[in-house]
């Protein structure tokens, strides 16, 4: 069966079931501020230059579906490494929550430029 080793571990649990409701949140937030927009938004900014990078709702849909991929592999590679380097697991694992968070902060920031 695939991922015994996650679901046999408590802290790979925590740290991936936070990593996933962390992801779900901010595609939520995504979704609900920009699902239904046509116009362009902004991405990036500085207090410089001001606006630098403008984008539409698949801009943003990308950033939440790479993270999404990046928690799968983090969530694949934990559960092979498991038996043979517990540590590298548990690595992998709070690795992927901080990339989530990563996410969803540039998510609320993007909101709150916009």
């Amino acid at each position: 069966m695939i991922l015994t080793h996650i679901l046999k571990d408590k802290y790979l649990r925590i740290a991936f079931g936070a990593s996933g409701g962390a992801l779900a949140v901010a595609g939520w937030l995504a979704y609900t501020y920009f699902g239904h927009t046509t116009a362009p938004f902004i991405l990036h900014f500085d207090a410089y230059e001001k606006i630098d990078f403008l984008g539409d709702t698949t801009k943003m849909f990308g950033i939440v579906g790479t993270g999404f991929v990046m928690i799968l592999i983090n969530l694949i590679l934990a559960d092979l490494l498991y038996a043979r380097e517990r540590f590298l697991s548990y690595m992998f694992a709070w690795t992927a929550t901080a990339v989530a968070g990563l996410i969803l902060i540039a998510i609320f920031a993007i909101l709150g430029a916009n």
